[in-house]
């Protein structure tokens, strides 16, 4: 997309990687496990839980989905989670608009298929287009 070749890789590189991507991952589990919680038990709350948590729980969705499909880019430019964040949450309605469409993609049969890598080329363009100068310091 940029026109330059990707850096090269290879399994002594994975290898050395996998601590700062096992911690990545956790970094990311740790971040949507109380979440993810909080708006759980908001269904226990009568007339809120069935009126007002399943749309918070869909608006929840849509942001995750955009950090883990934004995770890719980022994570492979080495760019910390925190820095991710920040990123996104300075585009927050984009990347809301993003994960809302991912979303709803999965929901249609066949197209739940195929929307697992064009969303993670969708997230890889506003890399490009969006984070990609930004961000480059923070590597």
């Amino acid at each position: 997309m940029t026109g330059k070749p990707l850096s090269d890789s290879d399994w002594s590189g994975l290898v050395k990687d996998m601590p700062r991507i096992i911690k990545r991952e956790w970094q990311k589990l740790a971040y949507y496990l109380p979440r993810a919680l909080v708006l759980l038990l908001l269904y226990f709350f009568p007339g809120f839980g069935q009126t007002i948590a399943p749309v918070l729980w869909f608006v929840f969705s849509a942001w995750i989905l955009s950090i883990q499909y934004c995770d890719y880019p980022f994570d492979y430019h080495k760019v910390s989670f925190r820095h991710m964040l920040s990123a996104l949450r300075q585009n927050k309605t984009d990347n809301m608009q993003f994960g809302a469409l991912v979303s709803l993609f999965t929901l249609i049969p066949l197209l739940n298929l195929v929307i697992l890598p064009v969303a993670v080329f969708g997230a890889t363009a506003m890399w490009v287009d969006r984070h990609r100068a930004q961000l480059a310091l923070h590597r």
